[in-house]
């Protein structure tokens, strides 16, 4: 679920991400570049907007379950 409550489901293939809830795929470039965002920033990032990336609320989503953010 995204943090409004949304379900959705995903999955990987050849490199992208592809989410149900949406037409475009994220690329593993936009996903490396929210875990560089994540990694990097001087601020504890709280929201998925603040990744600044397509999809990023899937994105966040994801991370948060596999503990790469903890929220």
């Amino acid at each position: 679920h995204t943090v409004k409550g949304l379900e959705f489901q995903y999955l990987i293939s050849g490199g992208e991400l592809f989410v149900s809830r949406k037409a475009k795929s994220i690329t593993r470039a936009t996903i490396n570049k929210a875990l560089d965002k994540i990694r990097n920033s001087p601020d504890p990032i709280t929201e998925p907007k603040a990744m600044g990336v397509f999809g990023a609320p899937y994105i966040w989503a994801i991370f948060t379950e596999l503990r790469i953010i903890d929220y």
